[in-house]
Parts: C-alpha cells; structure tokens; sequence
C-alpha cells in the first residue's frame, strides 16, 4: 500500500509518499504518523523539457526558412586555377592537346580552351592565344622542361634557380639608374672624420 508520512517515523521523509508493506501502513495509520494515499506517478519532468525544447527548435528553424529569400550559388574558384598541372595527369598529355590545337583544321581541344581561360591575360601576347605566343605551360611540369634543357647545355652551374609555384613571381631590385652622383641605388659612401657627423645615405 502507499502511505504519505504525517509525522517522523524510522527514516521517512515528513510529506513524501511510499510504498510499505500491508501492516505497517496501517500501524502508521493507526499512530496518525501516516495516511493513506493512491500512488500517483511524478511526471517526467526532462522528458517534457526536451520535447518543449525540440518543438520551439522546429518552429524557429522554420519561421527562419520561410523569412529566407533564395540567393545565388556562390561558386569558389577553378579547379584548375588552383592545380599546378592545370589539370593534365601528365606533360605528354598537355604536348599533346597543344599538337593538336597548331594542326591546320583541327580544332583545338576543350581540355585545353578551359585551362587556358583560367590563366590567360588581357591584352597583348596573350598566353592562351597561339597566334600571339602560344600557349601556356602549366607551372608543374616547368621543373621537368626546364631541368631537361640545362643538362643538355650544361648551364646549371651558371644560372640562377627561381622555384615557381605560380605564373609570377615577385622580385625586389635596387632602383639604380645612373651613377653619376651614387653608386647601388643611391648609396653613397663617406670617409667620416673621428667625432664628425655622418652624412645620410640609403638606397632604394
């Protein structure tokens, strides 16, 4: 049977209710230490605050989607703007589509068009346009080209090395345009007598 406690009794909580057996339910009934009661079951408290908190979930995602207005894919860049190989497997591959593209009457292939409109430049001797320089080699296969030329010439110990990872490369140089007053840039150099102020120099 299930009492709810009136007065201290053994080691029940004043108020609470339980589940005792038969007999002494009804000594503590009999003692006014308890009364008797239906069991009712506590509600599931996190349970109701998990699916109140899933709902208002789906609710505000909702409004969210009907305030939305649609916008437009945002595209990132190339794939082949970003390979090095321009997205040959391989420099017989790219030789090839270039063959094909010089071949009177043969059109120049696809492959080839989408790579060079990745890295042509406006203007003049355009990269991608045969007629004004020919095309573009992809900067992964510069190594091998390059590397194959030097040992046939023997050049390799006479050049400067420039590792490339892109169509540029930035290089700083001193701004040197006549030496008739400085020498490297505008440097000038002075012979400073002892406790005398140095003259000021830089170059550019």
């Amino acid at each position: 049977m299930y009492v709810k406690i009136l007065k201290a009794v053994d080691d029940l909580e004043i108020g609470k209710t339980y589940e005792v057996e038969d007999e002494d339910g009804a000594a503590y009934i009999e003692a006014e230490q308890a009364e008797a009661t239906e069991f009712e079951e506590v509600p599931d408290l996190a349970g109701a605050i998990k699916a109140g908190i899933g709902d208002a979930v789906k609710s505000a995602l909702a409004d969210a989607l009907a305030k939305a207005k649609p916008s437009g894919i945002i595209v990132g860049n190339d794939r082949k703007a970003l390979d090095p190989n321009g997205g040959y497997k391989h420099v017989g591959q790219f030789l090839y589509d270039v063959v094909r593209a010089g071949t009177p009457n043969s059109p120049t292939p696809k492959r080839l068009i989408d790579y060079m409109a990745t890295c042509k430049v406006a203007g003049h001797m355009a990269e991608g346009d045969d007629s004004q320089g020919g095309f573009l080699v992809p900067t992964g296969f510069l190594p091998q080209l390059q590397m194959d030329k030097i040992m046939e010439t023997g050049l390799a110990g006479r050049c400067t090395k420039i590792p490339m990872v892109t169509n540029a490369v930035s290089i700083p140089y001193v701004n040197q345009t006549t030496h008739a007053t400085s020498v490297y840039g505008g440097l000038i150099v002075y012979r400073t007598g002892e406790s005398e102020l140095k003259a000021v120099s830089k170059p550019t």
